[in-house]
């Protein structure tokens, strides 16, 4: 600055810079013009489908948070021989207590062709059903273990003498007492499901149940432990040194009864 006035030469060099941008700017401008007209034309039918597709499984990801997520881990039910009540948990986390003559057993369906064991919770004209529970074991209709698990439940519930008998079989239980099943046991419980126990499957089916292994893990993630009421654990408390105990500390050991053999 001279005089209070810009020299000659910082206007120019202004001038010059101004220019330079424009001209940055014209041949960025004719760029993006070319590359935008090279791209073709998207027929509508072809994004209509696309998102049709996003939207079905956005819908679908919706649908199985709703059925398993933010719920409880799992649904326990219990047998209690001394007092010969059943409790077990209902959908909407309230208790039920009923005597175990009062329940009617039934096999019925439980999808693609296997069969469950149903506990029916009557009226007391037994016309009309309350309630009802299922026991674990799926099979499918003509396995002849189909009610090995009812039979287990039965002999509990109705013959003491062979309790030492049924504590013998638990060599390994589902942790899930009291605390979120692990991944690891999401995964192998999925595989065992998957592949029915088939070794040959495991190489098809194992990266399907990774990743529904991982979905499974994080809707456990949001999910309540359930706890019993007070009134069921006083009930169902267990007396110290019991020798029929079977938790993740108390298993028997493998071969302590030989396992049943199904023809």
């Amino acid at each position: 600055k001279q005089g209070g006035k810009p020299s000659g030469l910082r206007i120019k060099g202004r001038i010059s810079a101004h220019f330079s941008v424009l001209g940055m700017l014209k041949q960025f401008h004719v760029n993006n013009s070319l590359v935008v007209q090279r791209i073709p034309s998207v027929p509508l039918a072809l994004v209509a489908i696309l998102i049709t597709i996003m939207i079905f499984i956005l819908c679908i990801f919706i649908f199985f948070i709703f059925i398993e997520c933010f719920r409880y881990t799992h649904y326990p039910m219990r047998f209690n021989r001394k007092t010969r009540k059943v409790y077990w948990f209902r959908l909407d986390g309230t208790v039920v207590i009923e005597d175990w003559d009062k329940l009617y057993f039934a096999l019925g369906k439980s999808g693609h062709g296997s069969q469950k064991v149903h506990a029916f919770r009557m009226s007391e004209d037994r016309s009309v059903i309350l309630d009802f529970i299922l026991l674990p074991l799926s099979a499918h209709k003509d396995e002849p273990m189909k009610l090995s698990q009812w039979e287990y439940v039965r002999r509990y519930m109705e013959e003491p003498d062979q309790l030492g008998h049924l504590a013998g079989q638990v060599e390994q239980v589902m942790d899930v007492a009291d605390r979120r099943e692990s991944f690891l046991g999401g995964f192998k419980r999925l595989l065992l499901t998957l592949t029915g126990g088939f070794h040959v499957l495991l190489i098809i089916m194992g990266p399907i149940a990774l990743v529904w292994a991982i979905g499974r893990w994080i809707a456990m993630q949001t999910c309540t432990i359930p706890v019993w009421p007070e009134e069921v654990e006083r009930e169902c408390k267990i007396e110290p040194n019991d020798p029929y105990l079977r938790d993740r500390n108390h298993l028997a050991a493998p071969g302590t009864v030989p396992k049943p053999k199904f023809s």
